[in-house]
């Protein structure tokens, strides 16, 4: 074998070995501070919600949530509770917060598919999630992952300080 030929030939058979690396080689990581569910149709629901790090499943829940027309959820000029209010649940503090590589999933309660989403293309380090219940009035669904980006540590800690209740 001449040395072109060999030098092809390991070329190839490292790119094709390394192609299984290449997720984890650009995986972005990220400080996760909260993952929001929220019922934003009329209707109660039951959502399941699950959170993986690294890989990892760190938290697995599922939440019966009010629909949005319930009796007066919202508490006119107390901002801290519109973000979390009687149709939602906010997560916080259950997985260890150094940056990692998360992925939050959401699913009606009973179903068997999962909205996901990864952060990859998220390019801030801070960052919280909303999973989004929406629907026609005849059936919930989940719709989505929705991302919620910070500039400091500072910020997302000013901001689960006044979302939550004292």
């Amino acid at each position: 074998m001449n040395r072109r030929s060999f030098l092809t030939a390991v070329g190839g058979a490292a790119v094709i070995g390394g192609s299984g690396c290449i997720d984890r080689i650009t995986g972005r990581e990220h400080r996760l501070w909260f993952v929001r569910a929220n019922n934003g149709w009329p209707g109660s629901a039951d959502v399941e919600i699950q959170i993986e790090r690294n890989g990892t499943v760190v938290h697995d829940d599922r939440y019966s949530l009010p629909g949005f027309e319930v009796a007066g959820s919202r508490h006119e000029g107390d901002e801290a509770l519109e973000w979390n209010d009687i149709n939602s649940a906010l997560i916080y503090g259950e997985w260890d917060s150094d940056p990692a590589e998360f992925t939050v999933k959401g699913r009606m309660a009973g179903r068997d598919s999962w909205e996901r989403r990864s952060f990859d293309d998220v390019e801030t380090t801070n960052i919280g999630a909303t999973v989004d219940i929406v629907g026609p009035y005849d059936e919930a669904s989940v719709s989505g992952v929705r991302v919620h980006r910070f500039d400091s540590e500072g910020q997302a800690e000013w901001f689960l300080d006044n979302v939550t209740s004292p």
